[in-house]
């Protein structure tokens, strides 16, 4: 159906872009059970429990004992990739998706991709200072849960994308990659002083 059909009054999509018939509606945000609040019977097999984005979560970051971690089973963003082969060689980065796997197989999950492993994934995530938060690709409004699990985590997201994300999320609460090259470097300025 086009935009143009006006069977259809509203659109509710990821796109910056609002007006009379076009509603944002972050991608992130689905990844969050904002109706119920258990860990057993939610309704979103995605969500988080929403208690997590409002309360300290993890050991002091300092506490930490492991370096960064990288989730992914998709191998087709080439940004992404470099990233991770460039903090990888400056120091183990734990990938726990079906790609570049470090850790002898990919966190649990419900489907293809990584679906549905968000409880797996958050686990995984809460004992690591740095986590890789790449999207597939860089759009307008696209803003996944990549940057919100690490972040629930207790991690340091270091977020590749679009800078949309610094409109739902507070810029001083991760490391935004959009624009910059050299990860190694900035990831070691943070890591190395400890205050």
């Amino acid at each position: 159906m086009s935009d143009e059909d006006r069977r259809i009054s509203l659109f509710l999509t990821h796109d910056l872009e609002e007006d009379e018939r076009h509603l944002r509606l972050p991608l992130w945000i689905l990844f969050l059970d904002l109706w119920k609040n258990n860990t057993s019977t939610q309704r979103n097999p995605n969500g988080l429990p929403l208690r997590l984005a409002i309360e300290s979560q993890g050991s002091d970051w300092l506490e930490r004992k492991r370096f960064c971690a990288f989730v992914v089973s998709n191998p087709l963003n080439p940004v992404r990739n470099a990233a991770f082969q460039a903090l990888n060689a400056y120091e183990n980065v734990d990938s726990g998706g079906n790609y570049m796997n470090t850790i002898g197989g990919p966190i649990e999950h419900l489907y293809g991709g990584g679906g549905g492993g968000d409880r797996a994934k958050h686990a995984f995530l809460q004992d690591r200072k740095f986590c890789i938060c790449y999207e597939n690709s860089s759009s307008p409004g696209y803003v996944t849960e990549k940057l919100l699990h690490a972040k629930l985590a207790g991690c340091i997201p270091i977020y590749w994308g679009d800078n949309a994300a610094m409109q739902d999320f507070d810029r001083r609460g991760f490391i935004n990659m959009c624009g910059s090259t050299n990860i190694v470097q900035v990831v070691d300025e943070i890591y190395s002083d400890e205050e």
